[in-house]
Formats: C-alpha cells, structure tokens, sequence
C-alpha cells in the first residue's frame, strides 16, 4: 500500500537519490541518472524539468553579473 505524501516530497527524494547518484559517480550522463530519478520516484516531466535546471545550475554557483 502506498503512503500519502506532502507535496514535494518525492521531488526532493528524487533530487537527494540524484545528488548521490552523481556523487559516487561524478562521470555519469546525469540526464540518464535524471530519466532513472522520474521512474524511480515517478516525477512529472515539469518535475524533471524542474530537477534538470537545478543539476545543471545549482543555486549556490555563482553566476556572472555583469
């Protein structure tokens, strides 16, 4: 049986089974570790857009200004 989860939770599952995906294996294809992600926590593809924007441009990396 499954459980009722708040919103958000399985997106950020899903990011927190990315982030450590890639960290043992710095070298995979992160849009394939991102297509595994959506089956395995069964994201919405704007959900995977969502995790997709983030693995490519975290928000603590500083970004040009000018």
């Amino acid at each position: 049986m499954s459980a009722i989860m708040p919103q958000g939770e399985l997106l950020t599952r899903a990011f927190k089974w990315i982030a450590e995906t890639l960290a043992e294996k710095p070298q995979a294809d992160p849009h394939r570790i991102l297509d595994e992600a959506g089956m395995r926590f069964n994201l919405s593809p704007a959900e995977g857009g969502q995790l997709l924007r983030l693995i490519l441009h975290p928000p603590d990396t500083p970004q040009d200004t000018q």
